[in-house]
């Protein structure tokens, strides 16, 4: 199995051997980068505060059952089986525990590296040129809170989608990424829950950049850092395998600039599909409760203002496609 080092040194090697011009980004569109991702995980943090009533239904149906091969129960399942320490133990005493509270760090994190930007980059634009290793981090970071974000957004919508048969499911390629992310997935949350990452990532940051470790990512000759050696031990094996997976990150935001509109679209698509599972599970809460109680009454005023904004999203989503 390769190093961690390794895994860094190969990325930084393939991009550089890559065809077409190695992007470069102003801190701006670094920034729209960090605010799509940051936007993304406070939509999937309200989707579980807004279901937070329904735990104990969602908690019977996620347990496996005889016969039945539902696909999100056993996603759920290969990524209970990992967890360890305080993330089993929050996978145990609330649905998704886990799940939410490595969401809830990432957003921490996210705000966080947005405020230090510049204490971050000092250079006004950000290449794989003039990245040092504290940078690769934060980009592995970034990278790893988007995939997470995408494995929450699309395990939701099939955990929905099985529960309320009605709702469209998830399309064959997520169901592929899926399948791959749940993988890497446990020991992403496993790192965050289990540490101080929300406090401390910043701070780490900044102590790699005033260390001997922060060297540039490629050499004078254009080639991956052979100083790379000097770094281990010094930086943490979690950080740099996470670096691996964030140099990437330049192409995918290069990509992303030129369709910004589409990928807040997408975003703002996804927000709406989520709204809609929270309104049919709302529905599903009203089936058997007295209809002049105000429990009754309170569930259908927040399901009328759901559907308010549910309307809203499609008014934005039609503008934009019929422009």
């Amino acid at each position: 199995m390769a190093k961690s080092i390794d895994k860094l040194d190969a990325a930084i090697s393939a991009q550089l051997s890559s065809k077409g011009a190695i992007a470069s980004l102003t801190k701006d569109q670094f920034l729209d980068f960090i605010d799509l991702v940051s936007g993304s995980v406070k939509t999937n943090l309200k989707f579980y505060t807004d279901t937070a009533h329904l735990e104990k239904q969602m908690k019977e149906f996620i347990k496996p059952k005889a016969g039945e091969a539902r696909k999100s129960v056993i996603f759920y399942q290969a990524i209970y089986k990992e967890m360890q320490f305080a993330s089993k133990k929050a996978m145990d005493e609330r649905f998704m525990g886990a799940i939410v509270d490595t969401l809830a760090a990432y957003a921490v994190v996210l705000d966080e590296v947005a405020k230090n930007i510049d204490n971050i980059f000092q250079n006004k634009s950000i290449n794989l040129f003039n990245t040092k290793v504290s940078h690769a981090v934060v980009f592995g970071m970034i990278a790893d809170a988007e995939m997470f974000c995408k494995f929450v957004d699309w395990f939701n919508t099939l955990m929905m989608s099985e529960m309320i048969p009605a709702l469209p499911g998830i399309l064959p390629y997520q169901l592929k990424y899926l399948e791959a992310a749940v993988k890497v997935v446990p020991a992403l949350i496993n790192r965050v829950v289990n540490g101080r990452f929300n406090s401390t990532f910043v701070a780490g940051i900044m102590n790699y950049k005033n260390g001997g470790s922060d060297v540039l990512v490629v050499n004078g000759d254009n080639q991956s850092n052979a100083k790379f050696a000097k770094i281990a031990g010094n930086v943490t094996d979690s950080d740099i395998e996470s670096g691996a997976r964030g140099i990437n990150l330049f192409k995918k935001i290069g990509d992303w600039w030129v369709t910004l509109k589409d990928e807040k679209m997408r975003r703002l698509r996804a927000e709406r599909d989520l709204v809609q599972a929270r309104v049919q599970l709302l529905k599903l809460d009203l089936d058997g409760m007295d209809p002049e109680s105000p429990e009754y009454k309170k569930q259908v005023k927040i399901i009328e203002n759901y559907t308010a904004l549910i309307a809203r999203l499609d008014q934005k989503l039609d503008k934009y496609y019929n422009q």
